[in-house]
């Protein structure tokens, strides 16, 4: 049975990402546009050789996905081979906001887009 975690879990979310009293939640759009910034990647020899996701997203989503899954609101998937990586995770937030054109708040977009994309 999935335990509830709705204004706790948002709340967790913003204790857990932000720094100081005064910090705010961070809105949706802002966290999205962080997960669009890129840093490139080269080899000692100076080749470009790929690209990593922004750190703050990163940590954003895989922390968020990781409370979800130690409150019991999502399961991991049971196929180890496909691990759950940062850029997953964006595409499930992204897939999810276009298909559900409402505005909600980041901690409630996420869990919801989470819970449909790994429920237990």
């Amino acid at each position: 049975m999935r335990k509830p975690v709705g204004p706790l879990f948002a709340a967790m979310l913003v204790a857990a990402f932000t720094v100081g009293p005064a910090a705010a939640e961070p809105s949706i759009d802002q966290v999205i546009k962080a997960c669009g910034q890129k840093t490139l990647v080269f080899s000692a020899q100076g080749k470009r050789v790929g690209e990593k996701i922004d750190g703050y997203c990163q940590g954003f989503l895989e922390g968020a996905f990781a409370v979800l899954v130690h409150k019991g609101a999502i399961c991991r998937p049971k196929d180890d081979a496909d691990p759950v990586t940062a850029e997953y995770l964006i595409t499930v937030l992204n897939q999810y906001r276009a298909d559900e054109k409402s505005e909600m708040d980041l901690g409630t977009t996420i869990e919801k887009a989470f819970v449909r994309a790994f429920p237990c």
